[in-house]
């Protein structure tokens, strides 16, 4: 955050302490518990059923379909399954930059159902990204604070550098928080070694790392196995790069737990050239 002229302890004491108190994001835990199940249980490739799982992963159902099939799981998979639980919490804000002579500027705009449509992921399986998600909104407060307007706007400015003939962009931004715990690690990249499919993203802006270790980020070429950098971020430190239609993948890997729980909360943006 240095670069965008922001003092790191004033962004670390202003940011962290929201992120406790952002609401859960029920989809990755969904998922979870939807791919365990088609891993283990030949009936969950039926169609009827894979469509009432969509819906039980988009929220139009709720977990009661699932008891029929855990019960067919034994004894061993019914505990490590009732260990997937809600690990991140989540919210989101899309902007609108503009290029004017005094700058980049920004208007606030709903953030749209979240699809990300041209995502990939390095394993052959279906990437729950492509499907709809709603995202509870960041607080107005949190984004008017003098801080985060300079960080949104340095950001368009390093990708407005390079490319001068763009002059609008869209940015949504996310803030998320990580639980992490010892019954079961986590990671803020589930999907494993993939892209977001947005043209330019950062995809961790870390702001606070709580009794954790690991969490090492990783950029990897297009056959996705060469790393090419490989970094703990500090909060206050974060990585910019281009994702769409480029051979760059990344990853953060599993988040350990220093004691029974730990945490680990970051800024990410997904940016979109108009």
């Amino acid at each position: 955050v240095h670069d965008f002229g922001i003092d790191i302890s004033e962004f670390l004491n202003v940011t962290s302490p929201h992120f406790y108190e952002l609401p859960l994001d029920h989809y990755d835990s969904r998922k979870e518990q939807i791919v365990y199940l088609q891993d283990r249980l030949p009936a969950m490739a039926d169609p009827a059923v894979e469509k009432l799982c969509f819906e039980y992963y988009n929220g139009e159902r709720d977990a009661e379909f699932l008891k029929p099939y855990i019960a067919l799981l034994n004894e061993a998979d019914q505990k490590e399954f009732a260990l997937i639980v809600p690990f991140r919490r989540r919210a989101v804000a899309n902007f609108i930059l503009k290029r004017t002579d005094a700058g980049w500027e920004y208007t606030r705009k709903p953030t749209p159902p979240f699809s990300q449509t041209y995502a990939k992921i390095a394993e052959e399986r279906f990437d729950f990204r492509s499907l709809p998600r709603r995202f509870s909104e960041i607080d107005d407060k949190l984004i008017s604070d003098g801080i985060f307007p300079k960080l949104l706007k340095g950001v368009a400015a390093k990708v407005g550098d390079i490319h001068p003939e763009v002059n609008s962009l869209d940015i949504t931004a996310h803030h998320v928080m990580v639980t992490t715990r010892k019954v079961r690690p986590t990671s803020n990249s589930p999907e494993g070694i993939h892209q977001d499919g947005y043209d330019y993203i950062v995809s961790a802006l870390v702001v606070e790392r709580r009794k954790v270790k690991g969490g090492v980020s990783e950029i990897f070429t297009s056959d996705k196995k060469t790393r090419i950098l490989s970094t703990v971020l500090q909060p206050g430190f974060g990585i910019l790069q281009p994702d769409l239609n480029t051979s760059l993948w990344h990853h953060v890997t599993k988040i350990d737990p220093e004691e029974d729980e730990g945490f680990r909360s970051s800024i990410g943006f997904d940016i979109a050239l108009n």
